[in-house]
């Protein structure tokens, strides 16, 4: 009976996902190829483009894979009946292709092995290299094979002998990023993606930079820079707005999903996978993908019976592909249900398989999320010695992490620089062709000089603009770099603590249960050593009082002990105190705490601005309002100071202005100014949150 329940909340949830793929997906041009299939009178060498057109066009949709298989193996039998070796390594790719996509990866390798030899054979650089992408994503999702994945990729790129700078070589570069930043190795992926960006932006590829951009959200996201990520996203979605590529505008939604469940608006997260499930065209790992997506929401929001069915049917498809990334984050999710039940023994059970995958799997970031639960898992089970080892090593690997992360984000930063230098010494170049034609001009008419001198001037002040927005952008990227050390010294405060109270309280802890053991022997002692034993055991409690003080003061301040209501109180408090302002405070719905890591960016807002207050404004009067509604936080901050230029204020990009605009944007809030010389300012902020 369980299995036959289960079997049909499994077809609720999962038939309306499929059932957008029963629409006819076929477009107006690929109808044509049928038909000239169908067309009896067709010439060989056409009907045989035309099948491997058709074939490569539907290689990874579900509804069309049997047929895809019968026009490639049409086409490479056509092929081998004209003597036609290119259109016979176009076929063998396609096999390669639709076995790679239904798990079967031995036929795969076979086919792609066949195609590169017969390009290679016929010095078709491009094609080769073609092939060795391919050959590259079949081994990234194995176990174990990530380097032999990159090695691929590399092959590719030596291929092409330098002449990278086509869509192959850019496709090779992104696929190298992608999969350096799943490895952890994020210097070598932003260079990977750069060079990609740079070559589809030379192609003016439209296509080509959505799908880079895809790839530099992700890249963004690991580094945890969620902000960037969005409009990495968002930039990408735009280019491919109004195309025919249905499948990459679902990754961009699916993205966009995974962005929003990062920043636990699970609501706006689901909007995005909808929309993605609701599109014809969907590549069938994306499709498994937003499917397992959906089940992380589920657990988030306590629906776990629909998640269990969500991740059960993400795995059954994963396993069909042979994904075994995948299929390793899959077990380690249903660790998570199991988990949230108190089946702590199943959850253990799941994080195992998903750790034992891991071990051949290039994937840093969840083997040290896996490593984490299988710690608390095990402390959860009174296994305290399996719990301290596990999280020992989720520790020294979520260390590596980081330091990655900050040598990735070094990378960033000098990429940037690099190009913006770059820009500006080309507009200089320009510049000084400009003035060289000029003089010429002068020698020969003197009006056509007195022309190019207008045109030099006007390009001067276009170039002082110019230079002026990328001083401006390149100032807006240290001040994110100002504000990821602010945040990776919160974060260490609180893993300092954590690891104090974690790792030696413990041990402080089993010395005094071994000395306390040792209590009912105390009367065989002599009375002098009796005294030590007691001065000792006074000591050790002392000790552990004073661990679990520091600890406690590292990890929390005010806001995290008593919450962001009473942190604003004591900030009044703290200014009023001064004697220079009187200061009102009126706060609303904050007695039920927020996140913590939102309560602490609101506070820092409102730091900035009350600082600001202190400073500049000359005011007598500061008066806040912190009020919690309808999934909003309000803030208004108002003084009756001298007030200032806002225009002027945001045009030369005042840090403190900038500051706050910077930390609002980052939580997808709102903010708008009202002031004047002479009338005071008032500062109003609705930032979104995530209700209960």
């Amino acid at each position: 009976m369980k299995q036959i329940l289960f079997s049909f909340l499994l077809a609720c949830i999962v038939h309306p996902a499929l059932k957008a793929q029963e629409v006819n997906i076929m477009d107006a041009e690929e109808e044509e190829l049928l038909k000239l299939l169908e067309n009896p009178s067709t010439p060989e060498p056409l009907r045989l483009e035309v099948l491997n057109e058709l074939a490569y066009d539907f290689w990874n949709t579900p509804e069309y894979r049997d047929a895809a298989i019968g026009w490639a193996q049409e086409a490479l039998a056509l092929a081998k009946k004209l003597d036609a070796p290119r259109g016979e390594s176009s076929a063998l790719n396609r096999l390669g292709l639709l076995a790679d996509s239904g798990g079967q990866l031995d036929s795969a390798l076979i086919y792609f092995k066949q195609a590169l030899d017969i390009r290679l054979g016929l010095g078709l650089k491009r094609g080769a290299a073609s092939i060795y992408n391919n050959l590259g994503n079949l081994f990234k999702r194995q176990e174990g094979k990530a380097e032999k994945a990159v090695e691929y990729y590399l092959s590719g790129l030596e291929v092409l002998g330098g002449e990278d700078v086509n869509s192959d070589g850019a496709r090779l570069h992104n696929n190298l990023g992608g999969l350096y930043t799943t490895m952890g190795d994020y210097s070598g992926a932003g260079h990977h993606l750069d060079q990609a960006r740079r070559i589809y932006e030379s192609l003016n590829s439209d296509f080509g930079r959505a799908l880079n951009l895809i790839n530099k959200g992700i890249y963004y996201q690991a580094l945890n820079n969620h902000t960037a990520a969005k409009q990495a996203f968002q930039e990408s979605l735009a280019l491919l707005r109004g195309s025919d590529k249905e499948q990459y505008i679902g990754k961009c939604y699916n993205s966009l999903g995974n962005h929003y469940f990062y920043r636990d608006s699970f609501n706006r997260a689901l909007l995005y996978y909808d929309s993605a499930l609701q599109l014809k065209k969907l590549e069938a790992d994306d499709l498994a993908s937003l499917i397992r997506n959906k089940g992380a929401i589920f657990v988030e929001t306590g629906r776990l019976d629909s998640a269990f069915a969500n991740f059960q049917y993400g795995l059954n498809a994963f396993e069909k592909m042979g994904d075994q990334r995948e299929i390793a984050d899959i077990h380690f999710n249903l660790g998570r249900i199991y988990a949230e039940k108190g089946d702590y023994k199943a959850a253990i059970q799941q994080y195992e398989k998903s750790l034992e995958m891991l071990e051949a799997l290039q994937l840093p970031a969840l083997r040290s999320n896996v490593l984490l639960h299988l710690s608390i898992a095990h402390q959860e089970e009174g296994e305290l010695r399996k719990a301290l080892r596990y999280n020992n090593q989720h520790l020294l690997l979520r260390d590596s992490l980081e330091q990655n992360m900050v040598a990735g984000l070094n990378q960033e930063v000098n990429l940037e620089k690099a190009y913006n230098q770059a820009l500006l010494k080309l507009s200089r170049e320009e510049r000084q062709k400009l003035i060289y034609f000029g003089l010429i001009g002068f020698l020969a008419v003197w009006l056509l000089f007195m022309g190019a001198a207008f045109y030099a001037f006007i390009n001067r002040k276009r170039e002082q603009v110019a230079r002026l927005e990328l001083e401006d952008a390149l100032n807006h990227q240290e001040l994110e770099r100002a504000y990821a050390y602010i945040d990776g010294r919160d974060e260490e405060r609180q893993r300092i603590g954590q690891d104090l109270h974690d790792r030696l309280g413990s041990m402080l802890a089993m010395a005094k249960m071994k000395i306390t053991s040792l209590d009912a022997k105390i009367e065989a002692f002599q009375a002098e050593n009796r005294q030590q034993f007691e001065k000792g055991t006074e000591l050790l409690d002392h000790a552990v009082d004073e661990l679990r003080e520091i600890s406690y003061n590292l990890i929390s301040g005010i806001i995290v002990k008593f919450g962001l209501k009473a942190q604003l109180e004591a900030t009044a408090e703290d200014l009023r105190e001064t004697g220079r302002l009187k200061v009102e405070l009126s706060t609303h719905g904050l007695q039920e705490r927020l996140n913590s890591k939102l309560e602490i960016q609101i506070y820092r807002i409102i730091q900035e601005l009350t600082a600001n207050v202190v400073k500049y404004a000359n005011a007598k009067k500061l008066t806040l309002q912190v009020n919690r509604f309808n999934g909003v936080v309000n803030i208004m901050v108002e003084d009756d100071g001298r007030g200032f230029d806002l225009e002027r204020a945001v045009n030369d990009g005042g840090m403190g202005l900038k500051s706050v605009e910077s930390r609002v944007n980052k939580l997808d809030g709102e903010l708008k100014i009202d002031t004047a010389k002479g009338r005071g300012t008032t500062v109003m902020i609705d930032i979104p949150v995530q209700e209960n």
